[in-house]
């Protein structure tokens, strides 16, 4: 199965060195997604959310195979 990688770039660049065995690039933009839900609420229980921050994603080659920026992974409503 293949590995992917996850780096974060927010505040701080984190690189993933240890990686996820995933079945596709597919599922690996799935979990950067729910990672960067996962990352977003707590920047927003500390009162920010960041729409540039992002997740890349890459492969064992190091190809960059995706990029998963945290303004997508939401959707802000507004209600009467």
């Amino acid at each position: 199965m293949p590995r992917f990688f996850f780096n974060l770039h927010d505040d701080v660049e984190c690189r993933d060195d240890e990686g996820f065995e995933l079945p596709s690039a597919a599922a690996a933009l799935r979990r950067a997604a729910d990672a960067a839900r996962e990352i977003g609420a707590k920047s927003i229980r500390e009162g920010h959310w960041v729409l540039d921050h992002r997740i890349v994603i890459c492969d064992e080659r190091g190809s960059e195979v995706g990029t998963v920026l945290f303004r997508d992974v939401v959707r802000v409503t507004e209600t009467a």
